[in-house]
């Protein structure tokens, strides 16, 4: 049996590892927005490694896999690719080591090896406490994102709109939310997508609208007194066609002639007609299967800090001045590419990209149709946006979004979350100080053990 305060510590490590991904957000934004003279990227690279240190601690010191409630067999895949992935970080440390000044970066790259180390929380995300601690501390950074958000289109190179990561799992649960927060949800998703407009970051457009699509065609209710199960609904269809119609009016080219700043109308034009559906992956594509070629490569993959050649990224960095670079590589030489599945591959290989995708696979099956409450259907969603981005976007990063994909992918997995009845689920977040009262109950009791 896992004692009660053994949970609680597991979910003490997982929320201090988070908020200092949070933290490292605000720091950034404010040394931004009052013009300090400092490396924001230092404090990311120091808070990303103090992250996953923490967690791998946290890991370390309390049975956080048997409290996650795996199946053997999902214990033994998750094993082998977390084996394979901290493999392919030990394999590329002599170059960290023959330039020690690349260190930081090899250490906290949120694309390196922080990014090999994120399927950690898949435990994590067995454990309802800890989505319960993620849900309750992340309604605060909303807020503070709220107070932030004007900085978003006066200053260049900012990233706040990460500490809107968490939205997709505030809409789609938005039934747990207090009146306020659902207002500070919505106000924060019509910011950040105007952002993204503006900005042309199609990819985190395309995300946000499939949430806004899923959460205005289904209707997903834990509700305690009217459990329904999914359903499609025809003010849902309306509300989804009122967004489609918004979307025409950017795509027709009317919402450009609003604004005179060219380079915000150049990144609005990205959206329309003309231009959306310009092709910008199939070289990357193409450059990526010339230089995998050879099956050891496209096997084992190059390592957390391997590169593939493009002969036609030269052009681009002799275009934007970026012929150097810290880890001293020639020309030509990437260390990310455009596409999630292929960054697997550069750096893992198919010994890791096809443990992943069955994972991921088996996660959605098992949320979609072994639950017996819409909280994993909701995750299994979340994982399926996941999935379908990896293709044109959706980098393996140590960030937000990525670690909530993994934490989804454990609830899903859980036999204990997914045993759990609508009614449980919400008194579980809606009425947390409650559930220790209600011990008695048959679930609580199989949810403590």
């Amino acid at each position: 049996m896992i004692k009660l305060k053994s949970i609680d510590k597991v979910v003490d490590y997982f929320k201090n590892s988070i908020i200092l991904l949070y933290c490292s957000t605000i720091i950034a934004t404010l040394i931004l927005v009052l013009g300090l003279n400092l490396n924001a990227q230092h404090y990311r690279l120091l808070f990303n490694t103090l992250s996953y240190i923490i967690i791998i601690v946290g890991f370390i010191k309390f049975p956080v896999i048997n409290s996650a409630c795996f199946s053997a067999k999902d214990n033994i895949l998750i094993g082998i690719l977390l084996t394979w992935f901290i493999f392919c970080i030990f394999r590329s440390i002599h170059i960290p080591f023959s330039n020690l000044t690349t260190m930081p970066r090899f250490l906290g790259g949120r694309l390196y090896s922080a990014a090999l180390l994120a399927p950690l929380f898949v435990f994590w995300g067995g454990n309802l406490k800890v989505l319960i601690s993620l849900w309750q501390f992340s309604k605060i950074f909303i807020v503070i994102f709220l107070i932030l958000s004007p900085s978003l289109f006066f200053f260049e190179n900012n990233y706040l709109w990460r500490l809107t990561y968490i939205l997709p799992l505030f809409l789609l649960n938005k039934d747990k939310l207090e009146k306020e927060y659902v207002l500070y949800t919505y106000l924060a998703i019509g910011a950040v997508m105007l952002f993204f407009v503006i900005t042309s970051e199609r990819n985190q457009f395309a995300k946000l609208f499939y949430y806004l699509v899923i959460i205005s065609t289904f209707r997903i209710n834990n509700k305690l007194n009217s459990i329904t199960n999914i359903s499609v609904k025809i003010t849902g269809v309306i509300t989804a066609g009122i967004i489609f119609c918004g979307f025409m009016y950017i795509y027709t080219g009317r919402l450009s002639k609003h604004f005179s700043d060219p380079i915000i109308v150049e990144n609005i034009k990205s959206y329309e007609k003309d231009n959306l559906n310009s092709d910008t992956r199939t070289m990357v594509f193409e450059d990526f299967a010339i230089d995998f070629s050879k099956w050891p490569d496209l096997l084992y993959g190059r390592g957390a800090l391997g590169t593939t050649y493009s002969p036609r990224f030269i052009t681009l960095q002799e275009l934007y001045n970026e012929n150097e670079n810290v880890f001293r590589f020639p020309y030509g030489h990437r260390l990310e590419v455009e596409s999630g599945y292929l960054q697997i591959i550069l750096k893992t290989g198919l010994l890791g990209l096809i443990p992943m995708i069955m994972i991921g696979l088996r996660a959605m099956f098992l949320g979609f149709y072994r639950t017996k409450n819409n909280l994993t259907i909701i995750c299994a969603f979340i994982v399926l946006e996941r999935l379908i981005l990896m293709y044109p976007f959706g980098l393996p990063a140590y960030s937000i979004d990525y670690i909530l994909f993994w934490l989804c992918i454990g609830a899903c997995l859980s036999e204990k979350i997914r045993s759990l009845s609508n009614n449980s689920i919400y008194l579980f977040f809606r009425v947390t100080e409650l559930y220790q009262l209600i011990s008695f109950s048959k679930e609580q009791r199989n949810f403590n053990k």
